[in-house]
This record gives structure tokens, C-alpha cells and sequence, in this order.
């Protein structure tokens, strides 16, 4: 379905950014950022929250821990734990490392 040909799509783009502008580069962290809300629009916040999370760590190395664009990904994981279907699973806050909590 169209779900499978968006999921194909991101993922071509984010191996073609990867190739071009390298692992630590903050468009390559936004491409990121957006496939995972794609993901947990589509209903799998396991999957949106391993990609923000690989978006989280090129945004720290890339602008650095306390940058903005930083929290708001920061925010996007809380979100995403406090969905009511991330309740039941081994998603949750208290697995953020310590650095991460508020």
C-alpha cells in the first residue's frame, strides 16, 4: 500500500543523505525526525522511537547537547511515550538514560 512505497521512500532518502552529506550531518537527523513521525503516525512507536533516537544522538554531536532543535526532538520522544498504546511496553521513560530526564 501506500504506507509501504512512504516507508520505501524515507528510507532511500536517509541512505542517500547518509552517502552524501556522512553520519553526523543535521539534515540527515531532520530526514530522520520526520520518517519517525511517519512511523508513529502509521502505529509504530517502537520504530519511530529508534529512529528519533538515532536523530537525538547526530543532532547532540552536530549542534551540541543544549541546542533547541535538540529539546524539541527531546520532546517528540516524551510524546511518543506518553501515547496510550507505549504504556504497556518496554518503551518507556524510565529506560531514557538518566541524561535525558527531566
Amino acid at each position: 500500500g501506500r504506507s509501504a512505497e512512504a516507508r520505501r521512500l524515507y528510507q532511500r532518502a536517509v541512505a542517500i543523505n547518509r552517502s552524501a552529506l556522512g553520519e553526523h550531518h543535521p539534515d540527515l537527523a531532520d530526514l530522520l525526525a520526520n520518517m519517525a513521525r511517519f512511523e508513529n503516525a502509521e502505529g509504530n512507536p517502537t520504530a519511530a522511537r529508534a529512529v528519533l533516537e538515532e536523530a537525538l544522538a547526530i543532532q547532540e554531536v552536530a549542534l551540541g547537547p543544549e541546542h533547541p532543535v535538540v529539546a524539541a526532538t527531546l520532546r517528540s520522544l516524551g510524546d511518543i511515550e506518553q501515547a496510550p498504546w507505549m504504556k504497556s511496553t518496554w518503551c518507556s521513560f524510565h529506560n531514557l538514560p538518566t541524561r535525558y530526564r527531566i
